[in-house]
C-alpha cells in the first residue's frame, strides 16, 4: 500500500466511524487524531499517524518519519512559540508503531477474528460546539469494520465482536477509562482551543465553491441530474434543487461533505428526472463565499467542431504573425535583397 493509499485509508476510516453530514456541514470545531497499521505488499506492517483540525491535516508521522512533523504554517509557528507543547505531542506519539502492533496481536489472538490481518485503524476526536458543549469519542476498526469504541459517559469500552476475553485484555492494556474521559474533555479540548487560536487566519479564509451540473443516463433510459460543488471553504454549505423556481419536494441523494487534500471540501447531490423536464431544474448553492444564493442549471456541451476550428484558426494566425515579423526583421537587415543581374556571380 502506497502513502496515497494510506491517506485514502484514513479518510475512509473517518467516513466509516464519524459521519460528516449530508448536503450541509456543521460549524463546530474538532480535533482528530487518526492512526492506522496495514499489511504491506512485502508482508511487513506499516503505520501512519495524522492530526487534523476540522478535517485539515496539521501533523504527520509514519514508519519513515519516526516522530510527528508539522505540515502547515500555523503549526510550525506554534512549535516555535511553544516547543514544550510539540515535545508533549512527540512524547504521546512515541512508539506508535509498537503500540499498534500490540493492538493487532490482541485482536488476532483474543478478538475472535479468523480472517487474515489487513488493517487496524483508530480515530480519537474531541469537538467543541458553538454552545460550549464538549463531545468526543475513540473508535477502532479491524479490516475496515467498526470493532471497538469508548463511551466517555459510561467510562467503558464496547467490543462489537463477541470477544469477552479480548475485552478483559484491552481493559488491562489501556489503563483507567477515567484517563480517556479526562483526555477527551480536558487535554484534547485545551489543544483544540490553542490550535484554533493559531489557525484563526486560515480558518477565516473564504473559498467559494466551483459548481457544475452534470447529467448521466443509465441503461434503462432514465436520467440523473448531479450537482457537484468543490473547492470551497469553510465546510458549511447548503445544496438544494429547485423545479420551476420552487424547492424540490422529491427525494434526492446527498453525498457527504468531504475534505480535499488542499484543505478545501467537496460534496454533491442528485436525483432521477424525466429528460424532457431537464430545463426546469436548477441547483441552488448557499455558501459564505457567495454574497447570496447562486443558481446553476445544466448546459448543453459546446460542439467539438467550432472549438477545434477556433483553436486551429488561432494557431494559424499566430504562425502567420511570427512569419511576418521574421520576414520584416530580415528585410530590415538586408537579408532579403534582390540579386542584380549586373552583379558578380557567386563562385564555388
Amino acid at each position: 500500500m502506497s502513502l496515497r493509499d494510506a491517506h485514502r485509508l484514513l479518510l475512509g476510516a473517518a467516513a466509516l466511524f464519524l459521519l460528516l453530514g449530508g448536503c450541509s456541514g456543521s460549524s463546530s470545531h474538532s480535533l482528530r487524531f487518526h492512526v492506522a497499521m496495514w499489511d504491506s505488499a512485502e508482508g511487513l506492517p506499516q503505520f501512519i499517524g495524522q492530526g487534523y483540525l476540522d478535517d485539515q491535516i496539521f501533523g504527520h508521522c509514519d514508519e519513515k518519519i519516526r516522530q510527528p512533523m508539522p505540515v502547515v504554517p500555523w503549526m510550525k509557528k506554534l512549535m516555535k512559540d511553544d516547543p514544550e507543547h510539540w515535545n508533549l505531542y512527540i512524547r504521546d506519539t512515541a512508539r506508535l508503531d509498537e503500540t499498534l502492533r500490540q493492538h493487532v496481536v490482541m485482536v488476532q489472538r483474543y478478538g475472535n477474528q479468523s480472517e487474515n490481518f489487513l488493517s487496524w485503524q483508530g480515530i480519537s476526536v474531541c469537538k467543541l460546539r458553538e454552545d460550549g458543549q464538549k463531545v468526543g469519542n475513540i473508535r477502532y476498526g479491524y479490516n475496515g469494520r467498526d470493532f471497538l469504541s469508548f463511551d466517555k459517559n459510561t467510562l467503558s469500552w464496547t467490543v462489537t465482536a463477541n470477544a469477552a476475553e479480548f475485552k478483559r485484555m484491552w481493559d488491562t492494556f489501556t489503563g483507567s477509562p477515567l484517563y480517556w474521559k479526562e483526555f477527551l474533555e480536558g487535554k484534547c479540548i485545551e489543544w483544540l482551543k490553542k490550535y484554533i487560536k493559531y489557525s484563526k487566519e486560515s480558518l477565516r479564509r473564504r473559498e467559494p465553491p466551483v459548481v457544475k451540473v452534470l447529467q448521466k443516463m443509465d441503461s434503462n433510459g432514465l436520467e440523473t441530474l448531479i450537482c457537484r460543488a468543490y473547492g470551497f471553504y469553510p465546510r458549511e454549505i447548503r445544496v438544494t434543487w429547485k423545479k420551476d423556481g420552487e424547492f424540490l419536494e422529491q427525494e434526492t441523494h446527498c453525498g457527504e461533505v468531504i475534505p480535499n487534500s488542499d484543505g478545501t471540501y467537496h460534496t454533491w447531490t442528485g436525483f432521477n428526472i424525466d429528460p424532457k423536464d431537464r430545463s426546469r431544474y436548477q441547483c441552488q448553492v448557499e455558501h459564505v463565499g457567495f454574497p447570496e444564493p447562486h443558481l446553476f442549471a445544466w448546459k448543453e456541451p459546446a460542439s467539438v467542431g467550432p472549438i477545434v476550428g477556433g483553436i486551429l484558426g488561432a494557431v494559424a494566425a499566430v504562425v502567420l504573425l511570427v512569419a511576418a515579423i521574421i520576414f520584416y526583421m530580415k528585410k530590415q537587415q538586408g537579408g532579403y535583397k534582390a540579386t542584380s543581374a549586373e552583379g558578380p556571380s557567386s563562385s564555388l
